[in-house]
């Protein structure tokens, strides 16, 4: 009776050492489905799993980036730290590996954090694979766009940028607020540091603004006024910046007149915009009419067209955002 209960006891020490060689394989799940219908299996199972998920719990809660920073950051509080965006990008590629649900979210912020270091195409590989895992939020296609912009890759950004503002704003706040992603760094902020919709709002204008920069870049000046009097009419107006995009596009239409009412229109509301002088000034030498602006502020308005022009002033203003 000894010998048996002995034989039993090592019969079972023998399976068990055999299951837990077959759970730490690397070829796990392809053999798991063969296995689950056993119940000492299917309790195994579940206890690795368990085990495993308390583990991950652990490498996360060990490598959490600083919240706090990352909030600053976006913020504009304070200036960047590669180390703490090195930091972030690690935690992120973990949360890939261990929450399958927000893994576009993830690589969307390891996106941001590789363009603060400087490693543009990495962002942008980066910023592609997040809007493949989720092709409906808004600031994957803005980052996407602005970074191919800045690059003069301008028909990818338009590309981008034209998606960006075809999605509505409802679906890209319901995906911040509901995001284990987002809110780690939105219970950092204050109301008055971050508002998501007004930010939407902000970037979805930078959006038109980088759009008709890059028709202007591709020779497309027909794309280029659509896109002004389209940002015109959904700002209501308040921008005066888009007639003055609209009345570019109509100079090198040479629709001078069109050009002429939409430039007075952007400078009525705009007066120190020096590069919408030089164009009206051109748009009225076209058709012969007399020019009444200023001669020192026309010799400003054509040193500031030759020197610098709106496209790379664009460039310098705009930038990617977390979210």
């Amino acid at each position: 009776m000894k010998i048996f209960s002995f034989i039993i006891r090592l019969a079972m020490t023998a399976v068990m050492i055999f299951v837990m060689f077959l759970l730490i394989r690397s070829d796990w799940r392809k053999i798991q489905p063969k296995l689950g219908n056993n119940p000492l299996m299917s309790y195994l199972i579940a206890e690795r799993n368990q085990v495993k998920a308390k583990a991950q719990l652990v490498t996360l809660n060990h490598y959490l980036p600083s919240f706090d920073y990352l909030a600053d950051f976006a913020s504009g509080k304070t200036e960047r730290i590669e180390d703490k965006f090195s930091e972030s990008i690690y935690y992120y590629k973990k949360v890939i590996e261990y929450l399958p649900p927000f893994q576009a979210d993830a690589y969307g912020m390891i996106g941001f954090c590789q363009y603060q270091l400087g490693e543009r195409q990495q962002a942008v590989s980066a910023f592609e694979k997040a809007i493949e895992l989720n092709p409906l939020f808004f600031w994957f296609y803005h980052n996407l766009g602005v970074i191919h912009f800045i690059n003069e890759d301008y028909q990818k950004a338009a590309d981008a940028l034209q998606k960006a503002v075809a999605l509505p704003a409802q679906i890209t706040l319901k995906i911040i607020s509901s995001s284990k992603i987002y809110l780690d760094i939105l219970r950092e902020m204050t109301a008055e540091q971050y508002n998501p919709t007004q930010q939407w709002k902000v970037s979805q204008r930078d959006c038109y603004e980088v759009l008709a920069a890059c028709y202007f870049s591709l020779n497309d000046f027909h794309k280029m006024a659509a896109v002004a009097l389209r940002a015109a009419e959904l700002n209501q107006g308040k921008n005066p910046r888009f007639y003055y995009y609209a009345g570019i596009a109509s100079y090198e239409l040479r629709e001078y007149s069109k050009a002429i009412f939409l430039l007075e229109e952007s400078l009525r509301a705009d007066p120190g915009n020096l590069d919408a002088y030089y164009y009206l000034e051109e748009s009225l030498r076209a058709l012969g009419k007399e020019i009444e602006i200023m001669p020192s502020l026309l010799q400003k308005a054509r040193l500031f067209h030759q020197q610098e022009g709106f496209v790379n002033l664009l460039k310098k203003r705009v930038r990617i955002r977390m979210f």
